[in-house]
């Protein structure tokens, strides 16, 4: 390859830096600082790259605290343009009524032109939602990288990669005084959570079952689904920090409740009354994960990861005390409440945000105006950044991972 190159110039080969332990990540990292610019660290860990254009990302909001309460991305406003998390497929709202589709290659510009107000990708780059007048139209999106295996007539050779992704409706649901944008996918991309003036509704799609309204109210705001669609997140109030946790399967509810990617656990953080919400729960050996972690004040952060691992950064006991922490890091459960022993997974220093990769099985840690930490690597950008960060946040892998 290196010969290659030197057919078209000079070529320059730079050795990886010998102070540090080369790994090369398999995703860049966002990085947006505190004006709103934003940059790229590349997966060499050398010098931030500011973004000309900012980052729409597809990717809807994992299971995690604070991430719950960021909106799923969608486009309502005109110009506006969303690519599906494996960029197989792009849409852009063309005026206030049309939508036209695109591929990312070639010259397939157009490709088809929906009616409707707005729009947003599902999480597996496999369905689409269309918000059109009273209705909550709902597209299968055929195409080999969104896992689809049906050969498409008509390709369309300017395009590449073999086939055209196309859309098929699958589904026009009556809204009742809809509200854009108030809709969550369940991770595996099969139950729709969505929002009207009736209340809350969970759709199996790929079932082909009508609509269930499983909560009942004009004011109701969902947050996430959890990966079979069993339990859905969803707030009363957008203005106060707590959110319900709907069982679908009993009814119940849980206070700000998150559960874990395979359903076995809980994590309740701050509830009204931590006593009574661990007393619901048959919490005895030998199975300790039915016993829920339970937080007395909200932590810095919190997520899932590997199924029912987690990560948190959360205040100490111990006065000026911070840390992160993982699954393996130093947390031991014991009575329904969370104990810190010193084994720490970074320093002493406060843990701003957390951010997690999961095929590389990478933390990012924002530690200080300017620094992050990947694992117990730190990177000072001090001298590459106008401004202070506020927010990190892995892009997808530079390789399309079939899972």
């Amino acid at each position: 390859m290196i010969e290659v190159l030197r057919e078209y110039g000079e070529v320059n080969i730079v050795p990886p830096d010998e102070e540090q332990q080369f790994r090369p990540l398999l995703a860049p990292l966002l990085i947006t600082t505190e004006t709103g610019a934003q940059y790229q660290l590349p997966v060499d860990r050398r010098e931030p790259l500011r973004l000309g254009n900012p980052v729409r990302l597809a990717a809807h909001p994992a299971n995690a605290y604070p991430d719950l309460y960021d909106s799923p991305p969608y486009c309502a406003e005109v110009g506006c343009r969303l690519s599906t998390p494996d960029y197989s497929l792009y849409a852009e709202q063309t005026d206030a009524e049309t939508i036209s589709m695109g591929v990312p290659y070639g010259d397939c510009v157009g490709l088809q032109v929906l009616p409707g107000q707005a729009f947003a990708f599902s999480s597996t780059s496999e369905s689409m939602l269309v918000w059109n007048a009273d209705h909550l139209d709902v597209y299968l999106i055929q195409s080999r990288m969104a896992g689809g295996d049906i050969t498409i007539a008509g390709f369309s050779g300017g395009c590449g990669m073999g086939n055209t992704p196309q859309l098929w409706p699958i589904f026009s649901i009556p809204l009742t005084n809809g509200r854009i944008g108030e809709a969550e996918w369940s991770a595996d991309g099969n139950v729709l959570a969505y929002a009207d003036g009736q209340g809350l509704w969970s759709l199996d799609l790929w079932r082909g079952l009508q609509s269930e309204l499983v909560v009942s109210g004009d004011r109701l705001f969902p947050l996430f689904v959890s990966a079979t669609g069993r339990y859905i997140g969803y707030q009363t109030d957008q203005a106060s920090s707590d959110w319900l946790t709907l069982d679908t399967r009993t009814g119940e509810t849980f206070e700000n409740a998150l559960v874990s990617d395979n359903e076995r656990r809980f994590a309740l953080l701050a509830p009204t009354y931590p006593t009574e919400q661990r007393d619901r729960f048959t919490c005895a050996q030998p199975i300790t994960l039915r016993c829920p972690l339970i937080f007395e004040t909200f932590p810095n952060a919190f997520g899932w990861f590997n199924g029912d691992d987690y990560f948190i950064a959360q205040t100490t006991p111990w006065p000026d005390w911070y840390s992160a922490y993982t699954g393996a890091y130093g947390l031991i459960e014991g009575g329904g409440q969370i104990e810190f022993n010193r084994d720490r997974f970074s320093s002493e220093e406060v843990v701003l945000d957390i951010a997690y990769e999961p095929h590389q099985g990478t933390f990012a840690l924002l530690m200080g105006e300017y620094e992050i930490r990947l694992n117990n690597q730190a990177l000072d950008l001090s001298g590459s950044l106008d401004g202070a960060i506020t927010q990190i946040t892995w892009l997808p892998p530079l390789f399309y991972f079939a899972e």
